[in-house]
């Protein structure tokens, strides 16, 4: 299978809109008999030749614009009977009611090798505010996702907390993650160790983000039958890292929408919402803008390709989640504030009492020595032999106690 069902799921999910809608493409290995494109079909097949017919269906397309973008081995193109432009190093080709019906690009390679061809077809909006500066866009994405994976790292070093650290994590294969999704926008064809190099991340990010979400809601200890469900789909992420390790592809992904890995921990958050804990409502916001991008992107409901809105959405999640961490670092900060507080109080009540004590024993042996005294006069008194002498040396002896005393 290698990487046709890489191809058919990720870049028709990524980076198309609705296939079909107003254009068809055929292929013709000998320039005049011509079938329908289908990956499937020519995932594997060596040619050394082969010419790309597109049919433009000018009713469905009406008065509107679209930019037909191919990503192909443009040095090996050797006819075309349209003008087009070369931006980031795809092939624009306008479209619109002025243009050819049908479209051909004939390619010729020096040697036999697989067809390296890939299209899809973009909206003005796209093409005037995406296309011609996607640089800065993944620039300020990956920056951002960069900075949280590095700023929580540090902070889990500080802290020793797992959710730090699983969130670091997070944010560090989503990076990877989507650097390979731009890196194989500009590429044709897919190689297998590449693709399980994507999915490697893909996988992980997903897994990370069940961590954290397990360890920052504390589901083992207030949802416990919520923590077994995220358990369930912790083990089929490591069992799918082991199937990209055998067969180079995801096998779980294939078969669950890319969505599903944050819908999972947005309904363990608003749960945790609802049982009162108010600290997860912004990490439950976090997984939800996530999932919304993510399943506009899968089911086309944004009219930008899949692969900017992911570029969107995951560095807004960072943003989202870098506030709610960092919320949750200043509570932190002051519970350790109050605790050191109540330290420093309950030294000074040690410390007092410990003086208190030094008081109180110091005290005894004069107010044990002024009940002596009192106990001869009373003792005096009875045998009658009390006299002035007597009771001035007393006197003067219990002044001295009290001297000691005060």
């Amino acid at each position: 299978m290698k990487s046709i069902l890489f191809l058919i799921l990720f870049f028709t999910n990524l980076y198309s809109n609705n296939f079909g809608y107003f254009i068809k493409d055929y292929i013709s290995e000998d320039n005049i008999n011509f079938r329908e494109l289908k990956y499937e079909d020519y995932g594997n097949l060596i040619l050394d030749e082969f010419t790309i017919k597109f049919e433009l269906d000018f009713e469905k397309l009406e008065n509107k614009t679209y930019y037909l973008t191919i990503v192909s081995d443009k040095d090996s193109l050797i006819y075309t009977n349209i003008k087009y432009e070369i931006i980031n190093n795809i092939i624009v080709v306008k479209l619109d009611k002025f243009q050819e019906k049908e479209i051909f690009f004939k390619y010729k390679y020096d040697s036999k090798k697989i067809a390296q061809f890939r299209w899809n077809y973009i909206n003005s909006f796209e093409y005037k505010y995406f296309l011609k500066y996607e640089g800065i866009l993944y620039g300020v994405a990956y920056g951002i996702i960069f900075c949280a994976f590095l700023y929580y790292l540090i902070i889990f070093f500080s802290t020793r907390m797992k959710c730090f650290l699983y969130y670091s994590l997070m944010q560090l294969f989503v990076l990877l993650s989507l650097v390979g999704f731009m890196y194989f926008s500009y590429h044709s064809y897919l190689s297998s160790i590449y693709q399980a190099l994507v999915d490697t991340a893909e996988t992980l990010s997903f897994l990370f983000t069940l961590l954290f979400a397990q360890a920052i809601l504390k589901t083992k200890e207030k949802m416990p039958a919520i923590h077994i469900f995220i358990n369930i789909f912790i083990l089929l992420n490591i069992l799918d890292l082991i199937a990209i390790f055998i067969y180079k592809y995801s096998i779980l992904y294939i078969y669950v929408p890319f969505y599903i890995g944050f819908l999972i921990p947005t309904i363990a958050g608003a749960i945790a919402v609802i049982k009162g804990d108010k600290n997860a409502l912004v990490y439950t916001i976090g997984w939800l803008v996530v999932c919304i991008f993510i399943y506009a992107a899968e089911h086309y409901l944004i009219p930008i390709s899949g692969i900017y809105t992911v570029h969107i959405g995951a560095p807004l999640e960072s943003l989202i989640f870098s506030f709610a961490l960092g919320y949750m670092l200043k509570i932190l900060v002051k519970e350790k504030n109050e605790k050191e507080k109540l330290l420093i109080h309950q030294s000074k009540l040690a410390s007092m009492g410990e003086m208190i004590n030094n008081i109180a024993h110091q005290w005894r042996q004069p107010l044990t020595h002024l009940g002596f005294i009192n106990m001869n006069f009373q003792l005096a008194l009875e045998d009658k032999k009390i006299d002035i002498k007597y009771l001035n040396e007393k006197i003067k002896e219990s002044n001295s106690q009290l001297d000691f005393m005060s």
